[in-house]
């Protein structure tokens, strides 16, 4: 089985010379987002320790630094926080906004990033439990779930092919509601559990961490001392869901019990109360004394029946699954009544499976999303990395020493001397890549191999199988940075012909609400290709200019309510349908009063407006070109936006409401440099526009000589393109070294490239449309297609200001933001 190494970051190399000893657990966590947050007790941001905190610093214990980073570009690390004290606990929310983080000392901190900027983080709550040890936590599930039917998966309907999986929430409060909030485990044996505050995202700095008021119970009917627990949820779809706790004590050598209780967390009189009952006990399957249980996981998060226990021993290591299963036992006749046959349901735990290794196992994690077959991935001491089967059958495995042996390029002499040791493991969500943290802080990426994708028998089962992760994350909204990354170019587009047939098979509410989803997906998929620049320019215009026509068509308020089913978007889709090229004739069929708004408001949508208005000569100009590339060379199934019928439907649309705002205000029709001032550009536009509707794949010889003239009559504005990452990450030979806080050239595209501008200095807001100068301040980009935008809103009214916070939280890509240093 082949393994693919992706990259690996580090830190500078003169930095290895200092080591920090340090016996403090390391973790690494990835969300549904694709960040990933990991703990390191090395400095890999400079500058982050000011001089009163390092003249404080004892020098002995070594600070837990806490990271994260975008998995698509790891060499922007960004510090969460800094603790002095050993760090037990670090997880991800399900909604991947925010970050859990437990200590030695029973603090628990809830750490949310400030204004949606992944560089800047602060402390929204905290718990404190004194005196305990956290060492295990997990959040309140909501009862939402989905998953992938893959008895039809080659069904095209959304509805059919992704299947909700019905089952209670953890905690619901009244009508039925998801709570949210958290379970802990204490190394005394003690519960605890919290709500978490609603939180509307506009995070400030200025607000001070709130205290949260814990619920406590004892795990048992007395407290015992725990040091490994796992937690694990049930869903049950008549009523609240509970947990599955399973705790145990490596440190006494006299017991190698593991203990199971069934958690349940309720809501009375608007306070949690937690209830815990004892289930069935086992004992490990080693009789040394030798043995050390080290490691507890339930083998998916949502599956309470199947445990995987580590136990290490002076020559060997030893992972059992064992299952809990219900076994009925027929009570005595004597006992039983005469009416029926009573049978009492007994729990016992079964050892299904076994696997025997060398090597100690240090992190193990396993498959997240179950679609086709579960997966276990067991990190061991010797630095390699062992994938079993959900019987514990060894599949692969793969040495991190070897990765290390290929990017040494210097004499072994001249290297320092260092001990590495991979000590943390994490999968994707999607399980496509495994991120590997080492006791040095360097990330490591690994593609997994996929073993559905080698049982296929032809090409079209391969595309159909990859079509359908991309759906399932549209659909889903989880980040599918790692199928993505981990796809070879030789199919893309079988890909995107497939997802853009398939999301057209759709019924119209579906295309609705997916619609903006699918075009993301699609420029994500077209940024892969080595020739996907301009096909990604236009999918990038098609996102905008349809959010443009829903925020413009939000703005409009019939004048009457008598009739419900027929708008003012209504009634002008109608009238265009007509295909009258006059776009005064357009006005004098449409209800006036239907797009009046007011004058206050105009003014702010000018550089929206402008914006249109320049996709659209942009659109005229180039179709010559375009339309003699087609007919020349070969036909290509890249997508065009002059050649989309719905793209130039929703400008004519627009066209038709800038010229009747402008009417009602003049400041916020747009700017022409025209070669006479009796030429009326958006007249010329939106007639233009009305012919190429007619047939845009094959436009007519007349047209296209009015699109050759229109250069004469007024001057083509520039077309700006966002800068884009290559496709260099899935192209090159792997693996690839990155540093940290040192971005490589070969991974983006230059300004000069990318602009089609002869000033290169100047910076151009991509979601609000203005020019920001050569110099802005306080500027915010993002991590993986560089579109840059204003840290600061900008926006003086009510509309304006919808349209900016929009694009608050992600990047039209779905990146993330994070501050532009100058």
């Amino acid at each position: 089985m082949e393994w693919n190494v992706l990259y690996t970051c580090k830190k500078k190399q003169q930095l290895q010379a200092s080591i920090i000893r340090s016996e403090n657990p390391l973790f690494t966590r990835v969300s549904v987002n694709n960040i990933v947050a990991f703990i390191s007790s090395y400095e890999l941001v400079t500058g982050c320790t000011s001089t009163k905190q390092e003249s404080k610093r004892d020098k002995s214990k070594p600070f837990c630094n806490i990271y994260c980073c975008d998995i698509v570009s790891p060499w922007n690390v960004f510090l969460v926080t800094r603790k002095t004290m050993p760090i037990t606990i670090l997880e991800w929310d399900p909604t991947g906004e925010h970050l859990l983080i437990g200590d030695t000392q029973g603090r628990l901190e809830l750490w949310g990033k400030t204004n949606h900027i992944l560089s800047d983080w602060h402390q929204l709550h905290y718990v404190n439990l004194p005196g305990e040890t956290i060492i295990q936590a997990e959040f309140f599930q909501s009862g939402r779930a989905m998953t992938i039917a893959f008895d039809k998966r080659d069904n095209n309907q959304y509805m059919e092919k992704f299947q909700n999986i019905k089952y209670m929430p953890s905690v619901r409060k009244f009508g039925g509601i998801a709570e949210n909030g958290c379970l802990v485990v204490t190394s005394t044996g003690l519960l605890g559990a919290f709500l978490i505050p609603y939180n509307n995202g506009t995070n400030q700095t200025t607000t001070a961490p709130t205290e949260l008021l814990p619920v406590t119970e004892t795990l048992g009917l007395v407290r015992n001392f725990v040091t490994t627990a796992a937690i694990s949820y049930a869903k049950v779809p008549s009523r609240s869901g509970y947990f599955r706790v399973a705790v145990t004590n490596t440190e006494m050598k006299t017991d190698f019990m593991v203990h199971c209780f069934r958690v349940e967390v309720t809501m009375v009189n608007n306070k949690l109360s937690i209830t815990s009952k004892s289930l069935p006990a086992f004992f490990g399957t080693e009789s040394s004394d030798q043995r050390k249980i080290t490691n507890l996981k339930w083998m998916i998060t949502n599956d309470c029946d199947s445990l995987i226990v580590t136990e290490n021993l002076p020559s060997t290591c030893v992972t059992n699954m064992w299952t809990l299963t219900h076994k009925p036992i027929t009570i005595h006749k004597f006992l039983q009544t005469a009416a029926k046959t009573d049978v009492f349901k007994h729990y016992s735990w079964t050892n299904q499976f076994q696997y025997e290794s060398q090597a100690n196992v240090v992190a193990l994690t396993s498959t997240k999303n179950p679609f086709d077959s579960v997966f276990v991935y067991l990190l061991m001491s010797d630095n390699t990395i062992h994938i079993l089967r959900r019987d514990f059958k060894l599949v692969s495995t793969i040495n991190y020493s070897t990765i290390e042996n290929t990017f040494k390029m210097e004499p072994l002499s001249k290297m320092p001397r260092v001990d590495r040791q991979l000590a943390a493991l994490e999968i994707t969500f999607m399980s496509h890549l495994l991120v590997a943290v080492d006791n040095l802080g360097d990330l490591c990426a690994i593609k997994i191999p996929q073993f559905y994708t080698e049982q296929c028998s032809s090409p079209i089962q391969l595309v159909n199988y990859k079509t359908t992760l991309l759906e399932y994350c549209l659909v889903t909204g989880i980040d599918a940075s790692d199928v993505l990354m981990t796809m070879k170019p030789n199919y893309i587009e079988n890909v995107l012909e497939k997802l853009s047939d398939n999301f057209s098979r759709q019924n119209s509410s579906t295309q609705q609400f997916y619609y903006v989803n699918s075009l993301t997906m699609k420029t994500n998929l077209a940024r892969l290709l080595p020739n996907g620049q301009t096909r990604v320019n236009d999918l990038t215009s098609l996102i905008m200019l349809h959010s443009i026509l829903v925020a413009f068509k939000s703005l409009l308020r019939p004048s009457e309510l008598t009739n419900y089913e027929k708008g003012p978007s209504e009634s002008l889709a109608m009238v265009l349908s007509e295909s009258n090229p006059d776009i005064d004739k357009v006005l004098m069929n449409l209800d006036a009063k239907d797009f009046t708004l007011e004058a206050s408001v105009l003014p702010s949508l000018q550089q929206l407006i402008q914006w249109v208005s320049d996709l659209a000569l942009n659109i005229l100009t180039r179709l010559p070109v375009d339309t003699f590339k087609t007919a020349n060379i070969n036909k290509s199934t890249d997508y065009d936006i002059c050649k989309d019928i719905v793209a130039l439907n929703s400008i004519r649309e627009l066209l038709v409401m800038i010229r009747y705002w402008g009417l009602l205000e003049k400041n916020c029709l747009p700017v022409f440099t025209k070669s006479a001032e009796n030429i009326d550009i958006l007249v010329t536009l939106f007639r233009l526009l009305t012919k190429l509707s007619f047939n845009p794949s094959e436009p007519d010889e007349v047209l296209l000589d009015e699109c050759c003239s229109l250069p004469t009559q007024v001057v083509i504005p520039p077309t700006v393109t966002n800068c884009m990452n290559t496709p260099s990450l899935t192209l090159h030979v792997h693996p690839q070294q990155f540093q940290y806080n040192i971005e490589p050239d070969f991974l983006r595209y230059s300004r000069l490239n990318v602009m089609e501008d002869n000033n290169n200095d100047v910076f151009m807001d991509a979601i609000s449309h203005f020019v920001m100068g050569r110099n802005p301040q306080s500027m915010k980009h993002c991590l993986r297609c560089g579109t840059s935008t204003y840290m600061k809103n900008l926006a003086k009214t009510v509309a304006m200001n919808a349209w900016e916070h929009r694009w608050s939280s992600s990047c039209i890509c779905g990146g993330q933001w994070t501050l532009l240093k100058n």
